[in-house]
């Protein structure tokens, strides 16, 4: 046994370019960019994000039904329950998808700023 203190090595760079990882993060699936810098985060991200997106889309589908409903039958008040029966799923999933984008918003901010400081380490080494 060596009487060295175990040294935890430092995570990998990003898989990608970061400005990739970013552009991913914040412009098509947040959580993914971050995965894509090896952040396990990202998943976490990632779920949050589909799970707002389906209950957002699970209310497009309410919506579509309350209306097929209603030009079937004609019943405008049966239409309004129907739709804010289901309203609160669609504004909870639209919060969600909103949390994932600022949380994937600041994971990019740190992201960036690691690659600033990690390029600026590697200039004064060089």
């Amino acid at each position: 046994m060596s009487a060295e203190p175990s040294v935890r090595p430092a995570p990998p760079g990003p898989r990608y370019p970061l400005w990739v990882c970013v552009g991913v993060n914040l412009l098509a699936f947040p959580g993914l960019g971050t995965v894509l810098a090896r952040r396990r985060v990202g998943y976490a991200q990632a779920a949050v994000m589909v799970t707002g997106f389906l209950m957002g889309m699970g209310c497009f589908v309410w919506f579509l039904a309350a209306v097929l409903a209603l030009l079937q039958t004609g019943d405008e008040e049966a239409w309004r329950q129907h739709v804010r029966s289901g309203g609160a799923v669609g504004l909870a999933g639209v919060a969600l998808c909103a949390v994932a984008w600022l949380w994937a918003l600041a994971s990019s901010i740190r992201l960036w700023r690691e690659g600033r400081r990690a390029q600026a380490a590697a200039k004064d080494g060089a």
